[in-house]
Order: structure tokens, then sequence, then C-alpha cells
């Protein structure tokens, strides 16, 4: 029977020594195989086929545990072998990892310092900007010359001065707006108050008249009651004329809020009309910068790896940076 262990690529030594270990277990147990597919019981009465197949079956399994405990045995080894070449690796990795790090810190000196003088530039222009109400993730700090810092700082300082001039303006022409309806107002109520007070006069005054005008006699009665009513007409017209010019004024009054209303809507039209403009000028910069930092990433070296395990991560991280690069020119293509 062939064991066909050359399938499995071992070493020759490894080969040889299995074959000798488990060869004679294969001509063993072939020995017993045309005899145990020969016996074939059809019948109960078959005692002596019966018997022999129990014989026969012991036989087998004692020649099928001796495999196993040859296989645990050899098994064992492997372990212990494994075990051992594991050990000594872990101990020479201890040795060389530490030295590697070393030499790379050394190796990366440049680059390690640089990186901490931009950490530490950031670090002062993001105090700087946060001062200011200003978030400092939007901009690339460690990165950016002095000469655009001083700008972005300077167009911050001006916008924020143009706001609060803004503010202020709006809160006068509000005052004034308030002051002059307040103001409106009362003139109105005075002015209602003081036809109130000549109609309560000439009231009484009609009253006074009709009182007279009762001790007379039935033909003065009439004449009165006449005049009476021609009073009552001129104090109808006078009313109807002081209320079409107070409805005039009104009309006036609310043409003159509709037009300021709309010079100060034109107004902050065009204070934010300039404002996305300047914020437009400000995020040019950082769209070029954007792009910059995704075609950095395109040339990005990949070390040269050998397992399956870090092949994968290789390949991983390719996909990552991937979609990174495609997530900043996406973001950077809308600013």
């Amino acid at each position: 029977m062939n064991l066909e262990l050359e399938k499995y690529q071992l070493e020759a030594d490894t080969t040889k020594t299995l074959s000798e270990l488990f060869q004679p277990f294969a001509e063993r147990a072939e020995g017993w195989k045309e005899k145990a597919t020969a016996i074939v019981v059809t019948d109960a009465t078959q005692l002596t086929e019966m018997q022999q197949a129990r014989d026969m079956r012991l036989e087998l399994r004692t020649i099928r545990i001796d495999v196993e405990k040859t296989r645990k045995r050899l098994k064992e080894d492997s372990l212990n072998k494994g075990r051992a070449i594991d050990g000594v690796a872990n101990l020479l990795k201890g040795l060389i990892e530490p030295l590697e790090e070393h030499l790379q810190e050394q190796e990366d000196f440049a680059k390690i310092a640089e990186a901490k003088r931009k950490a530490a530039l950031k670090a002062v222009r993001s105090e700087t900007l946060t001062k200011m109400d200003v978030v400092p993730s939007f901009y690339d700090l460690e990165n950016m010359s002095k000469a655009d810092f001083d700008n972005l700082v300077e167009g911050i300082q001006l916008a924020r001065q143009a706001k609060i001039e803004a503010d202020r303006k709006a809160e006068e022409e509000r005052v004034a707006q308030e002051k002059a309806k307040a103001e409106e107002e009362a003139r109105i109520r005075a002015e209602n108050e003081k036809l109130k007070k000549e109609a309560e006069e000439k009231e009484k005054a009609l009253a006074l008249e009709r009182q007279q005008r009762d001790d007379d006699a039935r033909a003065k009665e009439a004449r009165a009651e006449m005049e009476r009513k021609a009073i009552e007409a001129e104090a109808a017209r006078e009313k109807a004329k002081q209320d079409a010019i107070i409805a005039e004024e009104r009309k006036a009054k609310e043409k003159l809020e509709r037009e300021k209303h709309e010079a100060e809507a034109k107004a902050e039209k065009e204070r934010k009309d300039k404002l996305a403009a300047e914020k437009k000028a400000a995020k040019a910069p950082d769209k070029n910068k954007l792009t910059a930092m995704a075609l950095d990433l395109k040339e990005f070296k990949y070390p040269e790896v050998k397992s399956e395990e870090a092949l994968k991560i290789v390949e991983d991280v390719k996909i990552l940076i991937g979609k990174t690069i495609n997530f900043i020119l996406e973001k950077a293509e809308g600013l």
C-alpha cells in the first residue's frame, strides 16, 4: 500500500521516518482487507462467520489504536519542536527589534524633528484661531506659510470688525425706527385727544343750546333743531376730514417704513454676498493644498512584505488610502 507521502513535500528524512513507522501498519491492514471483505453474514445461524468477523475486527482495532498512538506521539514531538522554534525566534526578535527601533529613530531624526516643529507651530496657531472663535481643524495650520497664516488672521479680524460695525448700524437703525414709531403714535394719540375734546366741547355747547331752545317757543325750537343738524353735519365733515388726514399720514408712514425695509434688505444682501465672496477667496488656497495632499498619498511607498497576513494588511491599507484620496478630492472640489 502506497502512503502517498510525496504529495506533502516533506524533507527526505521526515518522509523516510514516517514511512518506516506507518508502512508496517499499512501492510498489516492490507493483509486483513481480503479476509474481512470475504465474510458476509446473511443468516443468524452463521455463528462461525460472526465469530471470525469479531476476531478480525479486534485485530484491525489493535492496528488502528497503534496507529493513533504513533500519530499522537509524533504530533506531540512536532508541537514541542514548534514551541522550541518559536522560543528561539522570539528570543532573537527581542534582541534585534529594540536595536532596529533605535536605529530607525536615528535614521528619521530629521523627520521627527520636523514633525515636532510642525506640531508646535500647529498648537500655537490653533490657540490663536481658537481665541478668535474659529475652528482650527478647518485649516492646514502646520503646513501653511507664515504669510498665508497672517493673511488668514487679518481676514478673520476684518470680517469680525465688519460684522460688529454692521450690527451696530442695524441696532442704531432699529432704535431710530422705534423712536420714530413711538413719536408718531404719540402724535396720533394727541391729535385724537384733541379731536375728542373739541367734539365734547361742541357737544356741550349743543346741549346748552338745546336746553336754551327748549325754553323758547315752538317756532324757535324748529329753527334750533335745524341749526343743531347743521352743526352736527359740520362736525361730521370735520371729523371725516381729520380721518382722511390721519389715513394719509398713516399711508405715508407705511411707505417710509417699506422703503426702509427694502433698503435694509438690499444692504444685508450686499453684505452677505461680499462675505461669501471673501470666504470663497479665502478657501481657494485650501483647495490646492488638499489636492496636493491627495497626490502625496498616491505616491506613498508600501513596504515589501512576504507573509500572507502582512500582504493582506498592505492590500487593505491600499484600499483605505484609495478611498481617502477620493474623499479628499471630492470634498476639495466642493470648496
